[in-house]
């Protein structure tokens, strides 16, 4: 299962809190489905999925950012409090790097961390300012 390619997939909503024009801070609601999360591997190494609800988390966040003219720095740690399968429960950190394309758009670069400390995936994202 080593070679295999996975779907993975997040919804990230980060209302900041602007305390000036190069820090926010705010709390985030995370999504995340994770088709490699929780596979069932018999003897043979052959896999079976578990399905939705056992690779699917629900997380509540807390995120800081620090805003440059072209780049933000976003970091953040936080919990999730519904999961299926034993691979997404617990803490989990994420960083993130973004570049802006316009005021309201940006491209994301952001690597996640479960449990602190064991490297869960690397994302890439598109993302919207309201």
């Amino acid at each position: 299962i080593y070679n295999e390619k996975f779907l993975l997939a997040g919804l990230q909503f980060n209302p900041l809190y602007r305390f000036n024009s190069y820090l926010s801070a705010g709390p985030s609601i995370d999504l995340l489905y994770d088709r490699s999360a929780d596979l069932i591997v018999d003897e043979s190494g052959c896999y079976s999925n578990p399905g939705f609800s056992s690779q699917s988390a629900l997380g509540l966040s807390l995120r800081g950012e620090i805003k440059m003219p072209i780049f933000a720095v976003n970091v953040g740690a936080g919990y999730n409090f519904t999961f299926g399968g034993s691979d997404l429960k617990g803490l989990y950190t994420s960083f993130a790097l973004k570049a802006f394309l316009c005021d309201n758009m940006f491209l994301t670069v952001a690597y996640r961390l479960s449990s602190v400390n064991y490297a869960h995936n690397l994302m890439f994202g598109l993302g919207f300012r309201l």
